[in-house]
Parts: C-alpha cells; sequence; structure tokens
C-alpha cells in the first residue's frame, strides 16, 4: 500500500479497537464458563438472616446442584440447631413434589437440588428453630435454563 499523507490509515484503530471488544466479550463470558454460583438472600421476621448459596450459575434443569443455606441472628451469627426443610416448586404451574433433603453440616444447612424443567422456581424452607418458632424463607429463582 502507498502511504498517502491525505489518507489515513484505520487499521491501527480498528486493531485496537477489535482487541478491546474481544478482551470484553471473553470477561462476560468467563463467568458462565467458570461454573461459579448463585446467591440468594432473604429476611425473615424476628431479624432472621439467610443466605442461600446454589452451587452453580447459570442454573441448569436436570443437574444435581448441590445448595448451602446460611441462616444468622441479628447479630450475624449462625444459627445452629434447626430442622429444616426444603421445598422447590415451579410458580406458573402445578409440579410433583420435589423436596430435598437438607442435613446440618457445620454452621449451615446444605443439600441438592434437581430443577426439573427450565423456567422460573421458587425455593421455600420451613424452619423450626431450637426455640420452638417456625419460620418460613422463600427464594425466588429467576431462571432455570435447559441441559
Amino acid at each position: 500500500m502507498i502511504n498517502n499523507p491525505d489518507c489515513p490509515d484505520f487499521r491501527r484503530p480498528a486493531a485496537a479497537v477489535l482487541t478491546l471488544l474481544l478482551i470484553l466479550l471473553s470477561a462476560l463470558a468467563a463467568p458462565a464458563l467458570a461454573g461459579g454460583e448463585t446467591r440468594l438472600e432473604e429476611a425473615a421476621s424476628g431479624d432472621l438472616r439467610a443466605v442461600l448459596l446454589l452451587k452453580e450459575a447459570p442454573l441448569v434443569a436436570m443437574t444435581r446442584i448441590p445448595f448451602e443455606l446460611q441462616l444468622t441472628d441479628p447479630a450475624g451469627s449462625p444459627l445452629t440447631g434447626a430442622s429444616v426443610r426444603c421445598d422447590l416448586s415451579m410458580p406458573a404451574m402445578a409440579m410433583p413434589i420435589n423436596r430435598p433433603a437438607v442435613t446440618e453440616m457445620g454452621s449451615s444447612y446444605r443439600g441438592e437440588a434437581i430443577f426439573t424443567m427450565a423456567g422460573a422456581w421458587r425455593a421455600t424452607f420451613e424452619i423450626l428453630l431450637p426455640n420452638g418458632e417456625a419460620k418460613t424463607l422463600t427464594f425466588d429463582l429467576d431462571r432455570v435454563l435447559l441441559k
């Protein structure tokens, strides 16, 4: 190519823009490829705070997804010794019973969820605290994808 001072060379700025675009796209795709986790927070009456960690992001149907429910009091101390029951449902339609077992492990409650269809789901936790008080926590999962 002949160098013409009146005709600017657009190759260098175009290459820089393309490189920047590739960096941005790879940064956006990295969390989806890495697995990650889905984190939801909820509060119940009496200042009970809860964090639900699903060990996948994005959430995918027909896949065993470990989860952890962390319960804390107003001071931020873990609440242990509770009886916890989980019910997974789809608000938009009737579903068969889907109640994964939940066991206390350390300072949290763990189980394994299987979402049987793609769509919006709800995880409801019924909690019986050691003092006999009952609490209900509801987490809305906006989107579970097809496998």
